[in-house]
């Protein structure tokens, strides 16, 4: 709480950890300098670690919620209450301000999951789904199986960079299909971009089915049954469209193919989806190259709030 404090507070939701490290606080996404900045500004801010790591909207959304009333009890009721949250942490603003919309008066998510979740766990293993078809062998498991334990270390990153660069064009595919919307920018840089977005999402999804998986029972929530693998719309074009055709028929004649469970796709909607349907204003940020959370789900989200006709809310 700043000396001058405006009365109001931000309450902050940290983005992911990984499953195996300590709950605690600490500085994560540049969380402390955000934290001055606000108290420059006259903001109070509360933040908390999570009672679990992992995918952990839940859990994130329940400790951050109990910051109101441990601030209450310790400063007095604020003014006004913001929610503020970074990747993971901005889908848990979103199901706060939503929820309670009685109880926040704002909420900026940043580089958010705002698509929901299911759009991010279908993202991530297309790509791995993928990936193996072009680069066979080159990392444990499959897009549907995972070593227990099993994370990206930098010799697997390695195997992922050689295997890239003796067949760049398996990477050109991945980046122009509409299912793995790969983000990088077309300059100097591109090629490194490329990689870097690729090793996020599969160094997410190798430990990502670890963080899952005990939350829906075992059941994987991806299914690509009747998924048919397109272009990626209005993208430039990084190979022949005619090349691009034919190499896309035969992903979609290969790419091993895997039901959803309803119950797992259920928990992915309900931890969470956003609906759109907001009472207070919400002032989003996005990372436009973002390797990690892409920039599809600023799209996504803008259609759930269009369709709920709350527009007039969203910046």
């Amino acid at each position: 709480v700043p000396r001058d404090w405006n009365g109001d507070v931000v309450y902050y939701a940290h983005g992911i950890r990984e499953v195996p490290e300590p709950v605690e606080l600490r500085d994560q996404d540049n969380a402390v300098a955000l934290r001055e900045r606000f108290g420059a500004l006259g903001f109070a801010v509360a933040a908390s670690s999570f009672t679990v790591n992992g995918y952990a909207v839940k859990d994130g959304a329940q400790r951050t919620h109990q910051l109101r009333g441990l601030f209450a009890s310790e400063f007095g009721t604020p003014r006004r209450s913001f929610v503020v949250g970074h990747s993971l942490g901005a889908l848990v603003a979103m199901n706060l301000v939503e929820r309670f919309p009685g109880q926040y008066d704002g909420a900026l998510p940043a580089c958010g999951v705002l698509g929901g979740s299911q759009p991010q766990i279908d993202y991530i293993t297309n790509i791995r789904a993928l990936f193996d078809l072009f680069y066979p062998g080159v990392l444990q498991g499959t897009a549907f199986d995972i070593p227990d334990g099993y994370n990206l270390g930098p010799a697997d990153q390695q195997r992922i960079i050689q295997a890239v660069m003796a067949n760049p064009a398996g990477l050109a595919v991945i980046a122009s299909t509409e299912q793995t919307p790969l983000e990088f920018s077309f300059g100097p840089a591109m090629q490194t971009e490329m990689l870097t977005s690729l090793i996020y999402a599969l160094r997410y999804h190798a430990r990502g089915v670890d963080n899952v998986l005990p939350l829906v029972n075992g059941e994987f929530p991806f299914d690509n049954t009747t998924t048919r693998y397109t272009p990626r719309p209005g993208f430039p074009a990084l190979m022949h469209p005619a090349q691009l055709a034919g190499a896309l028929a035969w992903v979609n004649a290969t790419v091993p193919r895997r039901a959803s469970s309803p119950s797992a796709e259920r928990y992915m909607e309900r931890y969470y989806t956003p609906s759109g349907r907001l009472e207070v204003p919400v002032v989003t940020l996005h990372n436009r190259w973002d390797p990690l959370v892409p920039f599809f789900h600023e799209g996504l989200f803008a259609t759930a709030v269009a369709g709920a006709g709350t527009q007039g809310l969203v910046e």
